[in-house]
């Protein structure tokens, strides 16, 4: 195995990153997520075993070429993903921040008409660990601090509106959540949570109505009864990696 023989084989599949691993292991992909990135030097260990002169990544350690094709034949706009992440936002402006989501537990109308939901917010939830898994179609999100929740699902994803789990939820069976290669990191990095095949419509918005928490919204919009869009701030809804289902 050398470099060249990898990336050659990886363009040939249509792939846009090639990477060498143990000194002889080659792996080809159009993105590369769920991973810890490490100084060029600790991904650069062992020699080729077709070119000694040449590195081919190392234990555990995967040296990654990139750019291979301006056009991937294997690009899928939604990459399928099962794993255990954290649901958090980065903002879009310079230098960008980061947030960690929580699940809120909250109540919808009043008196009998009342229904209990969960949105997500960036303020902080005492105790609160939230891990979330998207697959097509949903978005499900678990917290240790709601142990009677472990299975909340958001199937909707309305424009203006807050992603809003409760019983009385309307069923979608197309695709309404999704992963796509983040704009801000590009192919290697976390993946960012689309809705309706757009990851680029999320927000932070102060809820005026529930003591100015900061909830995630859905492409917001003017003149809305609980928060005003001049409080929205754009982000991307990411998915940082923890570990793998198995």
């Amino acid at each position: 195995m050398t470099a060249e023989a990898c990336t050659s084989a990886c363009k040939t599949a249509g792939f846009a990153l090639a990477g060498l691993e143990f000194g002889g292991e080659c792996w080809c992909d159009s993105f590369l997520h769920g991973t810890l990135q490490f100084e060029d030097s600790q991904c650069a260990q062992m020699a080729c075993s077709g070119n000694s002169a040449q590195t081919c990544g190392g234990p555990d350690r995967l040296q990654v070429f990139g750019h291979l094709r301006s056009t991937p034949g294997h690009e899928r706009l939604c990459p399928y993903r099962r794993g255990i992440c954290s649901a958090v936002v980065v903002t879009k402006s310079t230098p960008a921040t980061q947030t960690r989501l929580n699940l809120i537990d909250v109540t919808i109308g009043a008196g009998v008409e009342s229904t209990h939901a969960f949105v997500l917010t960036a303020d902080t939830c005492p105790s609160c660990e939230v891990k979330t898994d998207v697959e097509l179609g949903e978005f499900e999100v678990v917290s240790s601090l709601y142990p009677d929740a472990e299975s909340v699902i958001f199937f909707n994803a309305t424009t203006g509106e807050s992603p809003v789990d409760r019983q009385d939820f309307t069923f979608r069976e197309d695709s309404i959540f999704c992963e796509q290669i983040s704009p801000a990191t590009g192919r290697i990095g976390p993946l960012v949570a689309a809705a309706n095949g757009r990851s680029d419509l999320w927000a932070l918005c102060l809820n005026s109505t529930a003591g100015f928490r900061s909830d995630l919204v859905y492409s917001p919009v003017a003149n809305h009864p609980h928060y005003n869009l001049s409080s929205c701030q754009p982000v991307w809804f990411t998915m940082v990696w923890l570990d793998p289902v198995h």
